[in-house]
Protein backbone atom coordinates (compact mmCIF):
# COMPACT_ATOMS: atom_id res chain seq x y z
CA UNK A 1 0.00 0.00 0.00
CA UNK A 2 2.79 2.49 0.77
CA UNK A 3 4.05 2.02 -2.77
CA UNK A 4 1.03 3.98 -3.99
CA UNK A 5 1.66 6.94 -1.64
CA UNK A 6 2.98 10.12 -3.26
CA UNK A 7 4.79 12.39 -0.79
CA UNK A 8 4.91 16.15 -1.36
CA UNK A 9 7.48 18.01 0.74
CA UNK A 10 7.06 21.72 1.46
CA UNK A 11 10.57 23.19 1.41
CA UNK A 12 11.48 25.11 4.57
CA UNK A 13 8.59 23.54 6.47
CA UNK A 14 7.98 20.45 8.53
CA UNK A 15 4.66 19.85 6.72
CA UNK A 16 4.28 17.13 4.09
CA UNK A 17 1.31 15.84 2.14
CA UNK A 18 0.69 12.15 1.56
CA UNK A 19 -1.55 11.50 -1.45
CA UNK A 20 -2.88 8.12 -2.47
CA UNK A 21 -5.76 6.63 -4.47
CA UNK A 22 -9.02 6.44 -2.55
CA UNK A 23 -9.52 2.74 -3.36
CA UNK A 24 -6.05 1.87 -2.02
CA UNK A 25 -6.78 3.71 1.23
CA UNK A 26 -10.17 2.02 1.63
CA UNK A 27 -8.68 -1.46 1.10
CA UNK A 28 -7.01 -1.13 4.51
CA UNK A 29 -9.19 1.39 6.37
CA UNK A 30 -12.98 1.44 6.57
CA UNK A 31 -13.33 5.21 6.94
CA UNK A 32 -11.56 8.50 6.48
CA UNK A 33 -10.59 9.44 10.03
CA UNK A 34 -7.67 11.10 11.76
CA UNK A 35 -6.95 7.86 13.64
CA UNK A 36 -6.68 5.75 10.51
CA UNK A 37 -4.66 8.47 8.76
CA UNK A 38 -2.30 8.60 11.77
CA UNK A 39 -1.89 4.84 11.58
CA UNK A 40 -1.03 5.08 7.89
CA UNK A 41 1.43 7.97 8.45
CA UNK A 42 3.17 6.11 11.30
CA UNK A 43 3.56 3.02 9.12
CA UNK A 44 4.61 4.99 6.03
CA UNK A 45 7.50 6.83 7.71
CA UNK A 46 8.63 3.74 9.62
CA UNK A 47 8.57 1.70 6.39
CA UNK A 48 10.62 4.42 4.65
CA UNK A 49 13.17 4.38 7.49
CA UNK A 50 12.58 8.02 8.40
CA UNK A 51 13.42 8.98 11.99
CA UNK A 52 10.44 11.28 12.51
CA UNK A 53 7.27 11.49 14.58
CA UNK A 54 4.40 12.25 12.19
CA UNK A 55 1.36 14.11 13.48
CA UNK A 56 -1.66 14.08 11.18
CA UNK A 57 -3.29 17.49 10.98
CA UNK A 58 -5.95 16.87 8.32
CA UNK A 59 -7.34 14.29 5.93
CA UNK A 60 -9.27 15.13 2.80
CA UNK A 61 -10.97 13.19 0.03
CA UNK A 62 -10.98 14.70 -3.44
CA UNK A 63 -14.08 13.25 -5.15
CA UNK A 64 -12.97 14.48 -8.59
CA UNK A 65 -9.66 12.61 -8.56
CA UNK A 66 -10.71 9.87 -6.11
CA UNK A 67 -7.64 10.53 -4.01
CA UNK A 68 -6.97 10.95 -0.32
CA UNK A 69 -4.66 13.72 0.89
CA UNK A 70 -3.22 13.53 4.40
CA UNK A 71 -1.55 16.63 5.84
CA UNK A 72 1.24 15.63 8.22
CA UNK A 73 3.52 17.66 10.47
CA UNK A 74 6.88 15.98 11.04
CA UNK A 75 8.89 16.25 14.22
CA UNK A 76 12.35 14.79 14.70
CA UNK A 77 12.67 11.78 17.00
CA UNK A 78 16.05 13.08 18.15
CA UNK A 79 14.85 16.55 19.03
CA UNK A 80 15.56 17.37 22.67
CA UNK A 81 12.53 19.23 23.95
CA UNK A 82 14.52 20.35 27.00
CA UNK A 83 17.34 21.97 25.06
CA UNK A 84 17.89 24.85 27.45
CA UNK A 85 20.20 24.46 30.46
CA UNK A 86 18.50 23.88 33.76
CA UNK A 87 20.05 24.29 37.20
CA UNK A 88 18.67 21.98 39.81
CA UNK A 89 18.33 23.05 43.42
CA UNK A 90 20.27 20.71 45.66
Amino acid sequence: MVESVFETIIMGSNTVFLDMPEDEYLLKYTSLSLDSAQNLADYYFKYRGRDVMPEVKDIDLNPDTHSVKITVELNSQNKNIHSHNMIENL
